[in-house]
């Protein structure tokens, strides 16, 4: 293996009981009018035919790897362990329910090679459904501004789709992989990317074909995102850069006369911004971050000399944060009156009803759980 010739893309895919996509998603990167790659597959224990499908290609590009146990989909572990038998100078993330065009590959190669200073690129995409048939539906991403697209970031927005990415493979091994996230693995990697000062763009082509289903991982794992977020939220805090910090943060006021010698604010200054955006997973990040900060006696007294900063005004802001009241209006607006009025019964209930009483009332009339 290592005599060979190192292909210049290395295609990551792993599937997990995906045996209705995974052979479409398979012929899709070994037709590609660019062949210069190798097709790493990662079986993810899965415990239907996918295997079977996986082996039944003769092809000396494909790669195989089991694993014993499932890690649940979006696991970084799965990541490292493709990355190590990875040979390519890029790397091209692929999920096994999409399909890629037949120009992916060549496109984004091409884009990468005539633009060297780029560590990542990603393109725009269709959507299909579980028969694989065109929905009509917008990707969003050419909204985005990809100048500031850590900007975006920071106040929750990822309209960057994982299997349209293509990255150097140098990059990805300099940057952190969580081992842990399962909705924000794909938007961790990213924000990691350009906090380390490297750069991402887009081409503004449809290179993928994205299915939509119930089978997938936004579906099935929605609940997690407002926790997971507030993780995402605390990777912002390694910007080191002070035109980054000044980007990202313009609506800080204190960020505008940083310099570089500041660096040790820098994560005051994220955690501000987090305070002060409509994302509540953010702004409890942000709110931690300074809570912490500001225990610090030393950092504490820094603080109130070179901006003003003291826990008067932390405490001002977080009195009453605009993303907490953001979220409280959206969430009940979706409350219908009826469930609105049985929430109240229900706080009533546990608020003046004995102990004794409650509980013997939950086990014998199985209500207001």
């Amino acid at each position: 293996m290592s005599n060979k010739k190192a292909p210049c893309v290395s295609v990551f895919l792993s599937y997990y009981n995906d045996a209705d996509f995974l052979r479409s998603a398979i012929d899709a990167v070994l037709n590609q009018d660019f062949q210069d790659f190798e097709l790493i597959l990662l079986n993810h224990a899965t415990t239907d035919n996918c295997r079977e499908i996986a082996r039944s290609y003769n092809d000396k590009r494909i790669i195989h790897i089991d694993k014993k146990f499932n890690y649940g989909a979006g696991c970084g572990i799965l990541i490292k362990d493709m990355l190590a038998v990875a040979r390519g100078k890029y790397v091209k993330f692929c999920c096994a329910d999409d399909i890629l065009h037949k120009d992916c590959l060549g496109t984004l190669f091409n884009y990468m090679e005539k633009h060297p200073d780029v560590g990542c690129v990603c393109s725009d995409i269709d959507f299909i459904n579980l028969q694989g048939k065109n929905i009509n539906r917008k990707s969003h991403i050419t909204q985005v501004c990809f100048d500031n697209l850590l900007k975006s970031f920071s106040r929750g927005d990822n309209y960057v789709k994982y299997p349209t990415v293509m990255m150097k493979k140098s990059v990805l091994e300099n940057i952190a992989i969580d081992r842990s996230f399962i909705m924000f693995l794909d938007v961790s990697l990213w924000v990691e990317l350009l906090c380390a000062g490297y750069n991402m763009q887009r081409i503004n082509k449809k290179l993928v074909s994205y299915r939509i289903h119930n089978g997938q991982v936004s579906r099935i794992f929605g609940n997690c995102s407002l926790l997971e977020m507030i993780k995402l939220a605390d990777v912002f805090y390694k910007i080191g850069d002070v035109k980054l910090v000044k980007s990202v943060c313009d609506d800080v006021e204190y960020s505008k006369s940083l310099t570089q010698k500041d660096k040790k604010y820098f994560p005051l200054i994220v955690a501000l911004h987090h305070l002060q955006g409509k994302n509540v997973s953010f702004a409890i990040s942000g709110y931690l971050k300074i809570h912490d900060l500001m225990n610090d006696d030393e950092f504490r007294a820094d603080v109130e000399q070179r901006f003003g900063f003291t826990i008067a005004e932390f405490r001002k802001l977080y009195k009453e944060l605009p993303a907490l009241r953001c979220f409280l209006n959206t969430e009940f607006k979706k409350i219908s009156f009826g469930k609105l009025l049985k929430l109240v019964a229900r706080r009533i209930f546990r608020v003046l009803t004995p102990k004794f009483y409650r509980d013997y009332f939950y086990r014998t009339k199985g209500v207001l759980k």
